[in-house]
């Protein structure tokens, strides 16, 4: 059973990694702290995630007869896997104090504002900010330490009020939700497939290859349209919450000091037009 872990964590190891990797090398922003901190999620992953994995098999063995058993076993392994990147990983921004540094009075500011934030200024992030952690105690903000020095007041309490948004709006805990079943679906889909009695042999391992390149397109590829959406709503939630003008210009200025990544856009994110475009219609 140790081999069976040792296995099944290596190739979890192995999976991720090379997804990180493959970022890193085609990022333009090669910031090799935040690759030391992806090394250090991805281990934990590999261990949090492979350990359950490897016993998937036996307790499909084991499991009482019935669908329901089976969507119960799944959906528990779901939560287990999505809930390490959602749930466990934002712990080391709490709990790794010397890596972060916090401004007392900002937080101060923000709270009397009405908003119980903690807010995290790091090197390991540049030119960006991100909201974490759906645990109420550890719903946090982190702030790469060049936007601090780069942005106006005004426009880095608009970046703050934006990721705000992310929390208020609750898209964390709603993308953890829409990832569970994402991944709840792809378990019953291998299962289903592995129950398949094919003519030929060759035909398995083609059906297994095709099926985890498409589940992985729908796994990135749902999550990736919902956060691009929730872009917006965060950014509305910025201009309505703070200052519209703020906003749009914390927007084009992180857009001019990351070289045009804004105008650009990615797959969770619009491009800076629309946005643009977004926050001129909204009504105050």
């Amino acid at each position: 059973m140790i081999l069976k872990m040792l296995v099944s964590v290596t190739v979890v190891f192995v999976i991720l990694m090379l997804q990180h990797l493959i970022f890193f090398l085609f990022s333009k922003r090669k910031n090799k702290l935040q690759l030391k901190e992806h090394l250090i999620s991805v281990i934990g992953a590999a261990i949090f995630i492979g350990i359950p994995l490897s016993f998937l098999p036996l307790l499909l063995t084991k499991m009482p007869n019935g669908f329901s058993y089976l969507i119960i076993v799944f959906i528990l392994l779901s939560s287990i896997i999505v809930s390490y990147w959602f749930v466990f990983n934002p712990l080391k921004y709490v709990f790794r104090p010397n890596k972060f540094t916090r401004d007392n009075l900002l937080e101060e500011e923000i709270q009397r504002e009405g908003y119980p934030f903690k807010i995290y200024f790091t090197n390991m992030v540049e030119n960006n900010a991100f909201a974490t952690g759906i645990v109420p105690f550890y719903k946090i903000i982190v702030i790469g330490n060049d936007l601090k020095e780069k942005l106006s007041k005004k426009e880095l309490k608009a970046v703050i009020y934006h990721e705000i948004g992310h929390h208020k709006r609750k898209h964390i805990l709603k993308l953890f939700v829409v990832n569970v079943i994402l991944q709840t679906c792809a378990f019953l889909l291998f299962y289903t497939l592995n129950k398949i009695h094919y003519t030929h042999a060759f035909m398995e391992p083609l059906f297994g290859v095709l099926t985890a390149g498409f589940v992985g397109l729908v796994i990135f590829y749902i999550p990736s349209k919902i956060s691009y959406q929730f872009e917006y709503q965060a950014d509305k939630y910025a201009a309505n919450k703070y200052s519209k003008i703020a906003t749009i210009n914390a927007l084009k200025r992180l857009d001019e000091i990351s070289n045009g990544v804004l105008t650009k856009g990615n797959a969770t994110h619009p491009k800076l037009e629309k946005r643009l475009q977004s926050l001129e219609k909204n009504e105050s």
